[in-house]
């Protein structure tokens, strides 16, 4: 024989409309407490990563352009002394209606590489703020191999004198001009590396940037997030606090107190609760 089901009663408290909007408002207070951390922190690491990207890609375009000056120096130089050289050869070899086109041609050349050589070196003060340690001997090897040109060479060759351009031509002008072409190699490898080393610089750099940029970003989150919870239990205390009395106060409890003073409006609720 079956007995009527038995009806189960819910002996939990009922909240009271007001307990329950508290409540309501405590949830969406921690949500929008988070919501509002998030996108703090969100925008200050854009901003914190714009800077230092900004920074590592200037820094990366300052060592990059440095390091093309050098290399486009090196190679100026270069190419002015094999051009001087050739124009010798050239006066050397020419007849008596060339010469004066050819003479020209190789003052044009040695006044063109003496102002490349100029310009190498002041570019690599620049770029190191320190003299390179081949430029005595570089200066002096061209400065003899030019003076034996413009002094020596132009004026026999223009005088008709070949005996002398001659003479010339397979001694001083091709003893200086081997020395010349030696430290002008030495030095050659000198730049080079300075270059290599001034970009290896650089990515350091940029690493060591993009390092501390993104521990930047990890300590900027952890303290927004720590002022967001900080921020959410403010508000949420007092709240959480207002509520309870109430569900106290609709269990029947009428010496429930809020330990709670403030002077905003959660604050009032509380004092009204107590009186």
């Amino acid at each position: 024989m079956s007995t009527p089901s038995e009806e189960t009663v819910d002996d939990r408290p009922a909240r009271t409309p007001l307990a329950s909007r508290l409540r309501d408002v405590s949830i969406r207070t921690k949500i929008m407490g988070l919501v509002v951390g998030a996108l703090l922190a969100c925008l200050v690491i854009g901003a914190t990563g714009a800077v230092g990207l900004v920074q590592a890609r200037t820094s990366m375009d300052s060592m990059a352009d440095a390091t093309e000056r050098l290399y486009a120096a090196v190679l100026d130089v270069n190419n002015e002394v094999w051009r001087t050289r050739a124009a010798a050869l050239d006066l050397a070899a020419s007849t008596a209606d060339q010469r004066a086109d050819a003479a020209a041609e190789v003052e044009a050349a040695t006044q063109s590489a003496t102002a490349s050589l100029d310009g190498l070196f002041s570019l690599f003060v620049e770029v190191t703020g320190e003299q390179s340690s081949n430029q005595e001997h570089l200066t002096t090897a061209w400065t003899q191999y030019a003076d034996v040109l413009t002094r020596g060479l132009v004026p026999a060759a223009i005088s008709g004198d070949m005996l002398t351009v001659h003479y010339l031509r397979t001694g001083n002008a091709a003893n200086f001009g081997a020395e010349v072409v030696t430290e002008l190699s030495e030095t050659t490898v000198q730049v080079t590396q300075t270059a290599d080393r001034i970009q290896d610089d650089a990515d350091a750099r940029s690493t060591l940037m993009m390092t501390v940029m993104i521990a930047t970003i990890a300590v900027v989150m952890a303290v927004l997030l720590a002022l967001g919870v900080f921020v959410t239990r403010q508000i949420r205390r007092p709240v959480a606090a207002v509520r309870d009395a109430l569900e106290r106060l609709a269990e029947g409890d009428l010496t429930s107190e809020v330990d709670f003073t403030a002077t905003d409006e959660i604050g009032q609720m509380a004092a009204s609760l107590v009186t």
